[in-house]
This record gives structure tokens, sequence and C-alpha cells, in this order.
């Protein structure tokens, strides 16, 4: 909402009725161009254009959204908007003048002041001018009241619009960092710097939505007064209440996320588009720079044909080579002055720019003597120059993909606690719970078979591998670009704390880094924490070979499906565990790019969740089935717990993988050394687990590093 600087005398502060636009829909956040926002952003959207006019804009329809359009609204006790509209908000160029009179004209974005501005007061005088930035003043300074007049209309916007981006576009060639270059190397950083900008879209309103917290479950208790069929009255009212909050949070997360997906396709659109229109941008740059960096041009006499009237002159101009120009049928006044004294006359250099970017002196005009004569090339083609802008690199887009909205498994939300429950409610969550326990069941005998699956493929091949048989060559590790995300989960609520998972994540992340890994490290994360670390891994680790996930804290299965638990989970309140942990299956298939992938997770340790007693939770983790290229050791057996290593410095497992992660030995013969001491350690009560496939020849971790 604005907020004013100050009020003009004998008015209130701030604009009456000038809430939310009635004719405005949701913004969709999308790029327009525009003159008056902050001066970065306007150069980054609009000096594309500065060196052509704009079209003028069209009027506004009477109904529908108004997008693109100049148009006027009426907004609370007479005060009234003029100017620019986008996605149905006051956007770009307009005024709005107050009840009194007064007025602000100036730049708006998105419904809110936004840009350079000035106030005027009823009379036409200036009340107070600067920059606003989301309808607040940052700024109070000076502005010419050219660009912004008291009074402003359709038909002089463009004008206005055009004069303020030549403004704008000799300011960004005249910083002093380039006003001290010669005219070509100003000229082709400016270009660059303004043609980086516009290839690279503002991104705004494009993080991806957090997840939507639910209502607290039920927790209702029958009053001594209250009769049985009073206390199902209330309760199946509290349920219906609930549902409808749930269904109420649902639809406004899938709105959110629906209208993120739309900004993101968008944003994707601009950046394609305008990638498709880089020559001729870069061609449009060319020139309005060339007019402002203004090359000096010489001239002098190279000879004249009494018999055709035809007089020549050359012209020199620095970085193009000297040029001779014919001009013909000249007047005598126009000669004399020329052939007398050439290098006193004032020449005025015609430029081309190709869409390839070079740069040709195409005609010369010249005024002597009162007359003002045109000079074509003598003969040939003039030679071209190429700037460095010509050769510009794209820039590196952020990546912006479309997000999946969640639904509420409302098995797990609604836990209704009460005392003497009535027939109709026991029977509901008895259906409930045989529903539970038989999909619990057939997820149990899918693993069972997965499990002797994997046992005895893992049991041929450690067979093999002892025998020789079936050896394959060691990969290519030199060179190999390895990623590596090290995740340490201890500082849990209560007496759930963990002593080691941070001091293990911290020695694994020094022992990848000295093994060749860019290692992304993050210590005892919150789900919003987490999620943001997978999504920033997911991007920096998008073209690696080899990526590794080493996860150490707290881990559960909850109906077959293995979960990270971030510190912020609420262990008292089991109904968001599978909401707020995070799924291993989603983190390897969407979050751990690279054609070979290595999880290490020592995450089996005690589950807090099994005290809750909620049904579909197992003791530690489960088997799990991943695609070709990935190995996934577990620090122990599925179904049981790993130990802490309290006391120690570090787990059982962790120091095992420290020891001899950086032997010169295949990953297999590794992971055998792993488990034979861990199960030495723990006197055989621990006994670590691999899963998965790896493709190719040897993977030695110890030869990533050159």
């Amino acid at each position: 909402m604005w907020a004013p600087n100050r009020a003009e005398p004998g008015q209130q502060s701030g604009p009456p009725g000038d809430g939310p636009d009635p004719h405005a829909t949701q913004s969709l956040m999308f790029l327009p161009l525009r003159v008056f926002a902050a001066p970065a952003l306007v150069l980054a959207t609009m000096l594309p254009v500065a060196a052509c006019a704009q079209a003028p804009m069209r009027p506004c329809p009477e109904t529908g959204v108004k997008h693109e359009c100049w148009g006027e609204v009426t907004l609370g006790e007479n005060a009234r908007y003029s100017g620019e509209f986008r996605h149905g908000k006051r956007d770009g160029l307009g005024i709005y003048v107050y009840p009194s009179g007064a007025r602000y004209v100036g730049g708006w974005r998105r419904g809110e002041r936004d840009g350079e501005g000035i106030e005027y007061r009823s009379n036409g005088t200036v009340w107070t001018s600067g920059t606003w930035a989301e309808g607040i003043t940052v700024r109070t300074h000076p502005v010419d009241t050219a660009r912004f007049p008291f009074s402003l209309s359709r038909t002089n916007k463009q004008e206005l619009l055009e004069a303020e981006a030549k403004r704008l576009l000799s300011s960004e060639f005249s910083v002093p960092a380039l006003a001290r270059l010669p005219w070509r190397e100003r000229l082709e950083q400016g270009v660059n710097n303004i043609l980086r900008r516009w290839l690279s879209p503002e991104a705004r309103g494009l993080e991806e939505i957090p997840p939507p917290t639910y209502p607290a479950a039920l927790a209702l208790r029958q009053e001594p007064w209250e009769s049985d069929r009073e206390f199902e009255t209330r309760v199946e009212a509290a349920r219906n209440q609930r549902k409808r909050l749930i269904d109420q949070v649902e639809a406004e997360y899938r709105a959110k996320v629906d209208a993120r997906n739309l900004r993101v396709a968008q944003y994707n659109e601009t950046r394609q588009e305008r990638e498709k229109q880089r020559a001729e941008k870069r061609r449009e740059l060319t020139l309005a720079g060339l007019a402002i960096v203004a090359p000096a041009i010489s001239l002098s006499l190279e000879g004249y044909d009494q018999q055709s009237n035809v007089l020549t002159l050359a012209a020199q101009v620095e970085g193009l080579g000297r040029r001779a120009f014919a001009f013909g049928e000249t007047p005598q006044a126009f000669r004399r002055e020329a052939m007398t004294s050439p290098a006193g006359l004032r020449a005025v250099p015609d430029f081309r720019v190709t869409d390839a970017g070079d740069i040709l002196l195409a005609a010369v005009t010249v005024e002597a003597a009162g007359a003002r004569m045109r000079g074509v090339p003598a003969s040939g083609n003039p030679p071209p120059l190429r700037p460095a802008s010509a050769q510009l690199a794209p820039p590196e887009p952020p990546a912006y993909i479309a997000q999946t909205s969640v639904s509420v498994d409302r098995n797990q939300v609604e836990q209704i606690l009460y005392r003497d429950e009535n027939e109709m409610l026991r029977k509901r969550l008895e259906e409930q719970r045989l529903r539970q326990e038989q999909a619990v069941a057939a997820a149990d005998a899918r693993a069972a078979q997965e499990t002797a699956r994997l046992r005895a493929e893992a049991q041929a091949l450690r067979q093999r591998l002892e025998s020789g048989e079936g050896r394959k060559p060691p990969m290519a590790m030199a060179g190999l670009k390895a990623h590596a995300l090290v995740i340490g989960n201890s500082a849990y609520e209560g007496n759930n704390r963990l002593a080691n998972p941070a001091h293990d994540a911290r020695a694994m992340a020094a022992k990848l880094r000295s093994l060749g890994f860019e290692v992304t490290q993050v210590l005892d994360t919150s789900r919003t924490e987490l999620v943001s670390a997978l999504s920033r891994f997911s991007q920096s680790a998008s073209r690696a070979d080899l990526t590794l996930l080493f996860y150490a804290g707290h881990g559960a299965q909850i109906s077959g499906t293995n979960y990270m638990i971030p510190v912020d989970i609420r262990m008292a309140d089991i109904s968001q565990a599978g909401l707020q942990a995070v799924s291993l299956n989603s983190v390897i298939e969407n979050y751990l790019p690279g054609k070979t992938k290595l999880v290490f997770l020592d995450a089996c340790r005690d589950n807090p969740l099994m005290a809750s007693g909620l049904r579909g939770i197992s003791k530690g983790l489960a088997p799990i089935s991943v695609s070709e290229g990935t190995l996934i050791a577990y620090a122990t057996k599925d179904g049981q717990t790993a130990e802490d290593g309290v006391g120690q410095a570090n787990s059982p497992f962790t120091a095992a993988l420290l020891e001899h992660l950086g032997e010169p030995l295949d990953i297999a013969v590794i992971l055998r050394r792993v488990r034979e001491k861990v199960m030495q350690r723990t006197a055989g009560r621990q006994q670590p687990w691999e899963y998965g496939s790896l493709t190719g020849g040897e993977l030695v971790l110890s030869a990533i590093k050159p």
C-alpha cells in the first residue's frame, strides 16, 4: 500500500480510496517494457528499444482485464487514475488525481507507485519529487517537470517515453567507467552491458511455493454433563469444519502454485523470445550508441572533376579507416569553402549496422557555405568494423521449472482423541485401520520380494568379483565432474537430539573435498532449508558426471517409504510426519543429476516416531529400488537401527567410510571393507547394506582428483 511522504497542507496524508483496484486481477508478475522503474530495471527492459519509437498504446476496453493499454478508472471518493495498465494493474506511466485536485504523475508497477515521479499541489506547483519503490518513497530528489507534466494524456505520453528512453540510454554510455574510453571500446562495453541485462528478464515471484500448513488434529473430550448423542454431534461438526478448512488450505495452495507456474512459463517464454530478437536488439543498440558516443570525423580534399562537377572529399574516422566520398552537383560556394579549408567543415556520418554486427560508414553529410550536401562512397564497399559486442555470449539463465501441488492425507491429519467413543466413530476408525493394515501388508510383501531379488543379485555379483569373472576395466576417473551434497541434522527437539550427525557431516565434507569433489554442506536444516539446499544443489551439479549424497540424522519409513527428517519437525505431532519429512525416493529421482549416483545414509538411528504408535511407521529404513547407475548404502540393514557412536568422534558407519573412501579400490570393495569394520566394532549388532546397481567399469573415488 502507498505510503505518502507528507500531506499537502489542508489535505489528508494519503489518497482516499487508494486501495485495491476494483478492475484489477491477480498480477502475473510478468516483465513488461517500462520506463519509470528503478534505473537498473529500466535499463534492463527498456533501453534496447530506445533507438526506435514505440508504437502508441491502445485505449483500454470498457470490459474485461485491462492489459497493455491506456485507460482511466475511478477509485474511492472521486479519486481517479489515468495511465497505463498491465494484467489489470496500474503499471507503467500514469497520473493519480486526488479529490482535492492534487495529483501524482510518474511510474507505477503492479498497482503501486514505483520509479521516479512528482507530486503536485492542486494549483500545479510541485509539492515533492523523487523515487518510489512498491508504493513507498525511498529517496527525494529534484525531477524535471518536463518528464512528468502536471497534465498528462495518452497523446503526449509517447513523446515522454521516447525522451526518457534516450536520456537513460545516454546516461548508460556516459558513466565514468566508460566515458574515459576510446569510442570503440565505450560503444562495445555499453552495448554489451545493456544487452546482457535485456537477455535476463527480472525473476520476481518465481520462487517455489512452500507446502501448506494444515489445521491441528482434533482433541475432543466428552464432558460429564454431555450425552453420547450430543458429543457425537459436536465431534461430527468439528470434523466437518476441519475438513472445510483443509479444503480451503488446499485450494489456496493450488491457486498459488498454478499462478507461480504460469509466471515461470511466461518468464521462460519471454527469455526465449528475447534470445530470438538478440541480433536485432544488438543492431538497434549499436546505432543508438553511435549517435551518443559520436566518433569524430575529419575531412580532407581528395580532388575535383571540373568536367563532371564532382567534388571528392576523404573522410577519416578512427577505427573505420579513410574513405573517399563523392559530392555531385555542388554549388560553387560550397566547393570553394570545401577546397580551401576542408578541415574546418562540419561533417555528420551516416552509419549502418548489419545483422552480424558490422559497422559501415555508408555516407557523409557536409555543411559548407550555408549548404548541406550528402556524399556517397566514391567506389567499392566501405570497410566494416566488427565490435566485440557481436560475439557476446548469452548469460546463463536460472533454472525455473513447474511446481507440483500436494494433497492432504486425511488419514494422517485427522486424529480424534476422546473418551467413550460411540459405535459410529469406532466403526469408521476400524475401517481405516483395516485399509491401512492391508496397504502395509501389501507393501511389505512387495518389499520382501524385492529384497530377496536384490540380495540374490548382490550375492552373485560378489561371487563373480571374488573369482575375477566379469571384472570390468576401471572408469576414466581423471577430470570427472563430481559433486557432493553433505547433510548433518543433530539439533532435534528434546530427547531426540543426536550427538554426532553434525560432526559426521563436517568430517565427510572435508574427506570428499580432498578426493576432488565439489561439496555443498548444510547442517541442522529445517524442511524449508533442506528443500532449498536440494534445489540449489540440483542446479549447481546439473552438469556433473557423478553426484553423491551423504545424510546423517534421523530417518524413518512410513508405509514402506523412506524419509529424511528435518530438525524442525514436531515429534509430538506425528500427523505431520508424512507431510514435513522429505522422501528419499523423491530426492534421488529429482535432485541428484548425473549418470552415476552414490547415496550414503547414516540415518537408521532410533526412530523418534516409533513411540507414537502410528500405524504404518516401522523400525529402521525400508528396502529401496532405484534406477540403473545408482548405488545406495545404508548404515545398517533394512528394518534395523544404527548406532550414533555416543562418546566417539563419529558414528561407526561414518568412521569406517572416512577410513576407507580414500583407498585406490572399487567402491564395491570399499563398502565390503566398511561392512566388516562396522560389524567388528559393534560386535555384529550393526551390518551395513547396499542397494542398486552401478554400470560401467570400476568406480575408484580416490582417482577423481588429478
